[in-house]
């Protein structure tokens, strides 16, 4: 009775004493949003890639649609700071990069094969297209 008692006693103390893992959390409870927008957006296979300050995240992926010769990439814009969504884009083979803090860069190719660029500014909520 005394080893069940002592070896209950143990088990207890183990538990009790185990570290508790804290919530990967970024300030302000970003991780949250972004992760319950890209989970309801994309589902599963989806990239993000942060500015250099982390007040914005391009969420991304590039699936194969059975329609279409070429992968589709859509792309959505997260304001970490706001937690909303900021902008978002639908192309075909395409490439997402940060051309600078505020700048966000995607390459990509239209249906007829023409390849074009576009770059959304965070700071001034303007969309150029480049040929």
């Amino acid at each position: 009775m005394k080893l069940v008692s002592y070896i209950f006693f143990v088990a207890f103390f183990f538990i009790a004493c185990s570290p508790k893992t804290a919530p990967s959390e970024v300030p302000n409870g970003q991780t949250s949003s972004l992760d319950a927008v890209a989970r309801n957006n994309f589902k599963s296979d989806y990239k993000i890639l942060y500015n250099s300050n982390k007040s914005f995240a391009a969420i991304y992926d590039e699936k194969k649609v059975d329609s279409d010769d070429y992968p589709s990439l859509k792309i959505m814009l997260f304001d970490t700071k706001n937690n909303n969504v900021a902008w978002g884009k639908k192309a075909y083979r395409g490439t997402v990069t940060w051309e600078s803090k505020s700048k966000l860069k995607v390459d990509y190719y239209e249906r007829n094969n023409k390849r074009s660029t576009v770059v959304y500014d965070t700071k001034t909520k303007e969309v150029t297209y480049l040929q």
